[in-house]
Parts: C-alpha cells; sequence; structure tokens
C-alpha cells in the first residue's frame, strides 16, 4: 500500500553517532511499510530548515536531537509546507519526545509514525526564528549553550543540572523588562523561559494540567535567584511537586510577549544559542504544524 512520499532528515552526529547507524535501518522500515522513504544527512546548522523546506513530500521525519528536530520544523512552518512532522529522538535530553510521549526506542519511535495518528500542535516564534519548546535567558540557558556535546552525550540532563546548579549561585539576577500581554513585568530574575513543553532540560517538569502544547498559549516561567540555600531547598520541592507559584516560581500563560532590552542577551532556542540586542516579540502561533505520534503513548522511556 502507497502511503506517500517521505523525506527522512538524519544528524549523523547525534547520539554518540547512533542516529548513523540507525537512519539506514529506519528507511528500509518505512519503506516496508510502503512509504516512498528518501534520507537525507545534515552536515552543517541550516541543512535541516533546508530539506524540510523542500516540496513534493507528505511527511518529513527528524532523526536526531531537539536541534535537528527544531530546524525540521522551522522548515515545514517558514514555507507553509503542509506536511506532517514525525520524529525519532537521538538527542541527550529529548524534551520534545518527552512532551509527545514519542518513545525513545528507535524502533517503537517508527511504529509510531507509521500507524499513528497526527496531532496538531503550536510552535513559537522569537522574532525571525522559531522554537519548538522552549527559548531560555539566565542559569540553565547559558549552561545549554555551553556545555561540551561530548559532556551532553556522555551524562545526558545531569551536565544541565551539574552546571546550571553550579550557576545559582556564582552568577548575579539577571534584569528583565517583558509586556505579557499587557502586563508589565520589570524585575530581576535568575531564570526567564518561554516554552511550550512539559520537560526543559530533562529537569523541570510540568504537569498536564500546565501547559497544553496545542490551546494557543505558551507558558512564561519566571524563577528569582534563591537568596539563600534554604530558598533553594523550597524551590526544589516545588520542582518536585511540578509547583509554579511561589518561593520565587511565577508561571503565566500567554499568547504573545515583547522583550524589552538595553544590552546583549543570550537566549536559548531549543537549545542553540541565539542572541538578542533590541526589543524583541515573541508570540504564540496557533497548531502551526502537525506532528505524528500514537495517541496512547504518553510516557518517555529512557533507553
Amino acid at each position: 500500500m502507497e502511503r506517500g512520499n517521505m523525506l527522512i532528515i538524519a544528524n549523523p552526529c547525534s547520539g554518540k553517532g547512533k542516529s548513523k547507524k540507525i537512519a539506514p535501518k529506519a528507511l528500509c522500515a518505512f519503506q516496508d511499510a510502503g512509504f516512498n522513504a528518501t534520507l537525507k544527512y545534515t552536515s552543517k546548522r541550516g541543512d535541516a530548515i533546508n530539506f524540510a523546506s523542500e516540496m513534493g513530500y507528505d511527511i518529513v521525519v527528524a532523526i536526531g536531537g531537539d536541534g535537528t528536530l527544531n530546524e525540521t520544523i522551522s522548515g515545514v512552518v517558514a514555507t507553509n509546507n503542509n506536511v506532517v512532522v514525525g520524529y525519532i529522538p537521538m538527542g541527550s535530553t529529548n524534551d520534545f519526545a518527552r512532551s509527545m510521549g514519542i518513545p525513545s526506542r528507535w524502533r517503537s519511535a517508527v511504529d509510531s509514525i507509521i500507524s499513528g495518528e497526527d496531532k496538531d500542535i503550536d510552535v513559537c516564534r522569537f522574532n525571525d526564528r522559531f522554537f519548538t519548546y522552549v527559548a531560555a535567558h539566565g542559569i540553565f540557558a547559558e549552561t545549554s549553550c555551553s556545555v561540551s556535546q561530548r559532556l551532553k552525550n556522555k551524562i545526558g540532563h545531569l551536565a544541565y543540572l551539574l552546571l546550571g546548579v553550579k550557576e545559582v549561585f556564582r552568577k548575579n539576577n539577571y534584569p528583565v523588562k517583558i509586556d505579557v500581554d499587557g502586563r508589565e513585568i520589570d524585575d530581576t530574575y535568575a531564570f526567564l523561559g518561554f516554552g511550550n513543553t512539559k520537560s526543559i532540560g530533562g529537569i523541570l517538569r510540568f504537569k498536564d494540567e500546565y501547559v497544553e502544547m496545542s490551546d494557543g498559549l505558551f507558558e512564561v516561567l519566571l524563577v528569582k535567584r534563591p537568596k539563600s540555600p534554604w530558598q533553594l531547598s523550597r524551590m526544589i520541592r516545588r520542582f518536585n511537586k511540578s509547583e509554579w507559584q511561589g518561593d520565587g516560581l511565577e508561571m503565566i500563560h500567554a499568547k504573545k510577549v515583547k522583550l524589552y532590552t538595553k544590552d546583549k542577551m543570550l537566549w536559548s532556542l531549543d537549545g542553540e544559542r541565539y542572541i538578542v540586542e533590541e526589543d524583541s516579540e515573541i508570540e504564540n502561533i496557533p497548531q502551526a504544524v502537525k506532528i505524528r505520534v500514537k495517541q496512547n503513548e504518553r510516557v518517555f522511556k529512557e533507553k
């Protein structure tokens, strides 16, 4: 049975190089299932965007980490290319896969694409860039941009945790001035995040009642710098309970945010470095892309 034209975009460096070995196997599995599938490997930043922008495909599958997925979705959304996106996670943290319940084992992820259903999800725009699950500034944001790929591959999201906690007491507060759907916030924070995700760095987890990935809203997470180890302990207890109000934590649901800045700001967009030097706008694009998943898949299982 002919299932349509499929493009597989694989980052050969993801998963300690495992994706390079798995991609041909996934290609065969999709072809056996009836897809007219083509495989392309990325070699540099931007390749996945260009590949995903090509016309003539019914479904585009990304094999790699969150960055590969970001570029794939960016290419689809930017060209208004009405294709379905599939994902076989091979990164060190795989936040998007956790949020969507996409299996970590590649064979299960392939089966999810073959027999799954299409789910519309929101995508966010930060100026002229898109992000799939999070734009972050402050602690952990600097970690995600600075931690080496070798360390990510070796210890995964623990790398973010170890270096991020070190930053908590080393870094000063970051000045933040934003307008959240008409509410002005002008204060200092250790972390500012705009997200459409149920997991950040494998560390911060959000319950279903906090985050819905296709509701036309994204979440603004504001985290104050703890003044003492005791306050940090209380914040960690709230983290573990997925409670995001109080003890220096605040979460706001929003459609659009205006960001005001006088100085250069380092942001992490889905783990990729992004420098902002002028006033910016962040907005939710409701149900901008279709993701192929099994609707009964709810738990991301570790490899």
